[in-house]
């Protein structure tokens, strides 16, 4: 049996590699250590990408285990945090504070949790592939992808 805290990263991680995919980013690699993506060129992706990915860890690990401490560093998922500390620094370098950075933030966050939604078929298959082999290569990533498509075709 994996455990919880396998399982939750798995979820996270999986969240962040296929909304990397889905938004044209290249993935090289994920494993079931937190903040282990790697993703080609993300620091040069634009800021809502980097926002929408950082995002989609977080929502796709509460989808799974809606009590997890998903929004605070925490012995399941140390990166939790850090992934919001990022996406507040990135908001305020963009947008400041006040009003407009509020909003912003809202669309933000209402976003990431749609294209998690939308896309949980994905996540799952990842998630799951990730538990069987703990690390997937960037092809392996889209193949499970794929293959979620193709069974849910399929019914």
């Amino acid at each position: 049996m994996v455990s919880p805290r396998l399982d939750t990263v798995a979820y996270h991680e999986a969240g962040h590699a296929v909304v990397s995919r889905m938004l044209g980013l290249h993935v090289k690699s994920v494993t079931t250590r937190p903040g282990s993506v790697l993703i080609d060129r993300f620091s040069s992706a634009p800021t809502e990408k980097q926002i929408l990915i950082l995002l989609a860890g977080l929502y796709a690990q509460r989808r799974f285990a809606p009590h997890s401490a998903w929004r605070s560093r925490n012995q399941s998922h140390p990166n939790s945090g850090y992934d919001f500390d990022t996406v507040a620094l990135l908001i305020h370098d963009e947008h400041g504070s006040g009003r407009v950075a509020d909003l912003y933030s809202s669309y933000a966050f209402a976003k990431a949790e749609q294209l998690v939604e939308g896309w949980w078929q994905h996540i799952e298959a990842v998630a799951k592939a990730l538990l069987e082999r703990g690390t997937l290569t960037g092809a392996e990533v889209h193949q499970a992808m794929f293959d979620a498509t193709k069974t849910r075709q399929s019914r």
